[in-house]
C-alpha cells in the first residue's frame, strides 16, 4: 500500500486550464452528483482520446441545493472551449443515488429516481449508480431492473442502476491523478484554481491493508468525501467499457 499523498502534493495535478473552460482536444463533458439528504456534491470533467489512452480535466465542482440547479448545468450551461472555437454541453451525467432520508415523506434515493426518469429524454444521457456491496470483477455493471422504490410505488420495466465497484474506481482516479503529476498518459489533470477542499474531499479515504483478507482497501478518514464520489462517477461515465460505450 503506498502512503498517503497531502494536500500540496494531489494539487500539483492541476495543469494551466482556467475553471469551466475546456481544452481545444476535448471530445465530450461529464458529470457526477453525489446525492446528499439535502443537496448535492458535484463534478464536471472534460475527455479527449488519443493513442495512449483517455485524458480527463476536472473543470467544474461545488455543492448544489436544488434540482433547479442540477438541471441549470445539465440542460443551459455551455462551457466555452478555450481556443474560442465554440461551446459545449454535458453528455452523460450520473447520480449517486445513496441519498437516504430526508425530512419530507420521500427519501433523496427515491425522489432522484423519479426525477432521472422525468427526464430521461431531454438531451443528456443520464444514469443511476450505486456502490456495490462486494467486490465486482469489472470496475461497473449494469444492475437488476428495479422493480418498485424503497416506498413499494412501481417504477418503469427499462429503470436499471449501475454497480459501480468503489475500490477499483477509486484506485483508477488516484492512478490518474498520478499520470498528472508525472505528466504522463491517461492523466486526470484538475484545473489550475482547484483548491484545497477539493484535495481534502478526495484524500478522505487512504487505501490500507485489511489483516483479516490481506488485501487493500479504501477506508475513510474524513467525513467529507462527496467530491471523490462525485468525481468516481464522472470518471465512470468516460470509460469505453461504460453502458453504450
Amino acid at each position: 500500500v503506498e502512503p498517503p499523498k497531502k494536500e500540496d502534493e494531489l494539487l500539483k495535478a492541476k495543469c494551466d486550464l482556467a475553471p469551466q473552460t475546456v481544452p481545444a482536444d476535448a471530445l465530450a463533458l461529464t458529470f457526477c452528483a453525489d446525492v446528499q439528504k439535502s443537496g448535492f456534491w458535484f463534478t464536471v470533467w472534460a475527455w479527449t482520446r488519443d493513442i495512449r489512452g483517455i485524458t480527463g480535466w476536472l473543470i467544474h465542482y461545488g455543492a448544489l441545493a436544488t434540482w433547479t440547479e442540477i438541471e441549470k448545468i445539465l440542460y443551459e450551461t455551455e462551457y466555452p472551449i478555450v481556443d474560442g472555437s465554440g461551446t459545449m454541453r454535458i453528455w452523460r451525467a450520473a447520480f449517486d443515488t445513496g441519498g437516504g432520508k430526508k425530512e419530507t415523506e420521500m427519501s433523496m434515493t427515491e425522489e432522484t429516481y423519479w426525477w432521472i426518469i422525468a427526464n430521461f429524454n431531454r438531451g443528456v444521457q443520464l444514469w443511476g449508480t450505486k456502490g456495490a456491496s462486494r467486490p465486482q470483477a469489472t470496475m461497473f455493471k449494469k444492475g437488476e431492473a428495479l422493480l418498485k422504490t424503497p416506498s413499494g410505488k412501481k417504477l418503469p420495466d427499462w429503470f436499471h442502476l449501475v454497480l459501480i465497484d468503489t475500490d477499483k474506481l477509486k484506485t483508477f482516479l488516484h492512478y490518474g491523478l498520478d499520470q498528472a503529476i508525472a505528466r504522463d498518459s491517461n492523466a486526470l489533470y484538475l484545473h489550475r484554481d482547484t483548491d484545497v477542499l477539493y484535495a481534502k474531499h478526495i484524500l478522505a479515504e487512504e487505501k490500507r491493508l485489511d489483516r483479516k483478507s490481506k488485501t487493500a482497501k479504501w477506508e475513510r478518514i474524513r467525513a467529507a468525501n462527496h467530491l471523490l464520489d462525485a468525481s468516481c462517477g464522472a470518471v465512470a461515465l468516460a470509460q469505453p467499457q461504460w453502458l453504450g460505450g
